[in-house]
């Protein structure tokens, strides 16, 4: 008796582990290959003022992308930016991953404002200031202070309470009081406008992904359907490890698709087959780029243009013997696992309380 119970233990303990083991791992995140660039800031930029009527200089900030320079803003007014030659590279990462306060409305005074769209004219803030440098220091300044009361908490000087301008010491210099505080009424009320009109506003997709980043079958299977989402106009597919080829819903060749294109991975071995797709795409604006070395030691900053560069991506087929494991049956082989190992322990309670009972 006690040789059947330890029997019927075993099996239970041994295909439970290999049901788990069929389950395989959790899925992973789409696959993208983030976007890098140069970060870059122009010092002879200008000044506001929060409450505490403390001076924040605003300069204008970019990321080059591939020898293309682009427009950005600061969303971390606690650091300053990594642009010395040679020390600034960044790197694109998602707004989660940026731990930066309500990029959702970020996202809506990038469209709407510098250099997007002209925010000071009658069909936004309609605020009139003459000569193209004071309205651009206008509408860029405004455009910041409005990100940074999103990301940071900063209130505009004036912007809660009317307040007199700083004085000339407390502005640093009788030149730099003149060309800010000159502006100012201006500069809030492109401020108020932003803040009144900003609404949540969808992140923007990287330039390319595909989903998912992996999948696993059976040899001779057709594994997808893989989605390529891409701000390209076409994608160029192909393989670049283990033997197999990117095929449509019917198994027909294929080499590129566009975006919500969908590809599958044919093999009639057993291995893994690693796909890479590329293309020249816009990063669109809203993306958010962060040092490399340290992101969190840095300015953060976003894109407030597009820029095209080249990009790529990969995704990977994981061709085995036996029974397939993607989708809802992982769930059930999982489920089905643990329910074999809970029988097994079961059964090994039962017959080590018999074996204690007849030994006593």
């Amino acid at each position: 008796m006690n040789t059947r119970w330890l029997r019927l233990s075993g099996a239970a303990l041994v295909a439970g582990l290999t049901t788990l083991a069929l389950a395989g791992p959790a899925h992973a995140d789409p696959a993208a290959a983030p976007v890098t660039g140069n970060a870059t800031s122009d010092k002879t930029g200008w000044k506001i003022w929060d409450e505490a009527r403390n001076a924040h200089g605003v300069f204008k900030i970019g990321i080059d992308i591939n020898g293309k320079p682009q427009p950005a803003y600061c969303i971390d007014i606690k650091h300053d930016i990594s642009a010395k030659e040679g020390d600034n590279t960044y790197v694109e990462s998602g707004w989660g991953p940026s731990n930066v306060a309500n990029l959702a409305k970020v996202q809506w005074i990038l469209n709407n404002s510098h250099p997007n769209f002209d925010v000071l004219d009658a069909n936004h803030a309609n605020v009139d200031v003459k000569g193209a440098k004071d309205r651009e220091q206008v509408a860029y300044s405004a455009t910041q202070a409005a990100i940074w009361h999103l990301t940071d908490g900063f209130n505009l000087l004036g912007s809660t309470k009317e307040e007199a301008p700083p004085s000339a010491e407390a502005a640093g210099s009788a030149e730099a009081e003149t060309s800010s505080s000159g502006l100012r009424k201006p500069i809030l009320k492109v401020y108020h406008w932003l803040l009144e009109h900003a609404t949540a506003t969808p992140e923007p997709g990287p330039a390319l992904k595909i989903d998912p980043a992996t999948k696993s079958g059976v040899s001779g299977d057709k594994l997808g359907p893989y989605t390529v989402t891409t701000t390209a106009t076409d994608v160029s597919l192909k393989v670049t490890s283990g033997t197999g080829k990117i095929v449509d819903k019917d198994g027909k060749d294929l080499a590129k698709v566009a975006n919500g294109g969908k590809f599958y991975i044919h093999s009639e071995q057993v291995g893994t087959v690693k796909v890479e797709a590329d293309a020249t795409a816009k990063v669109p604006t809203g993306r958010v780029f962060v040092f490399a070395k340290k992101p969190n030691e840095a300015q953060k900053i976003i894109l407030a243009g597009q820029a095209e560069t080249t990009v790529k991506a990969a995704t990977q087929g994981e061709f085995k013997t036996g029974l397939p494991v993607t989708g809802a049956k992982v769930t059930a082989y999982a489920g089905g696992g643990v329910a074999l190992l809970a029988v097994g322990a079961g059964l090994a309670y039962m017959m080590r309380r018999r074996r204690i009972r007849f030994t006593a």
